[in-house]
């Protein structure tokens, strides 16, 4: 009898493990497609997340951030990749109403993977998003979670702004970093990591609409 129930939970381990392995496998170009533009940078004292976007015509790299990540009295700091390639940026454009900032990297050996700034916002409250970034300037990270709703508060530059909701977890370091919603086969980038909420549903996220605005 004791074997037989020692059997049963064997197998179910098994089957779960098995399970979850295919899981994450099957998931795993989407996870990576995701994961691939996001870097570290340091801007002064402030290590951050960026994320490298498609700018058709523009042969530098252009990389999107939270404009609290750059330290207004540099002018540019440093990007590494996961490889841990390490180059200058410059800073090209600071929003002066919303939490966003661009930065450029003139170095052409750096040749990161690109975002593609979703055209519409697909994902629904609810839906499933993925957060990529560097908690605390480690490693890159990737985290799942649900898409919340817009709300209207204050930045973490005083100004008042409109920021989407999502579950996924914000830490130190997280900020800059890109908020995606799946879209068929791949991954979009929706938002911009901002400030980290007090519980699920509550991190901010720079919304689309104002992406589209700062990119123009």
């Amino acid at each position: 009898m004791i074997k037989d129930i020692v059997f049963g939970i064997a197998v179910f381990v098994f089957c779960a493990i098995l399970l979850a392995f295919g899981n994450a496998r099957a998931d795993e170009p989407l996870r990576f497609d995701a994961i691939q533009p996001v870097y570290k940078i340091q801007s002064g004292a402030i290590s951050c997340s960026a994320v490298a976007i498609e700018t058709p015509g523009v042969v530098e790299t252009i990389l999107l951030t939270a404009a609290h990540c750059i330290d207004k009295s540099k002018e540019g700091g440093r990007v590494a990749d996961a490889d841990n390639f390490i180059t200058e940026f410059k800073v090209l454009k600071i929003s002066n109403n919303t939490d966003l900032a661009a930065i450029i990297v003139p170095d052409k050996n750096f040749q990161p993977k690109k975002a593609l700034i979703a055209q519409t916002l697909i994902a629904e409250e609810g839906d499933d998003v993925v957060v990529v970034g560097y908690p605390y300037g480690l490693s890159r990270i990737t985290t799942k979670g649900q898409l919340g709703r817009k709300i209207t508060t204050m930045t973490p530059l005083n100004n008042v702004e409109d920021f989407m909701l999502a579950s996924p977890n914000l830490d130190v370091g997280n900020s800059g970093g890109g908020l995606f919603q799946k879209n068929g086969d791949h991954w979009e980038l929706i938002g911009i990591a901002s400030m980290k909420g007090p519980a699920n549903f509550t991190n901010f996220f720079t919304t689309l609409s104002n992406i589209h605005k700062f990119v123009g």
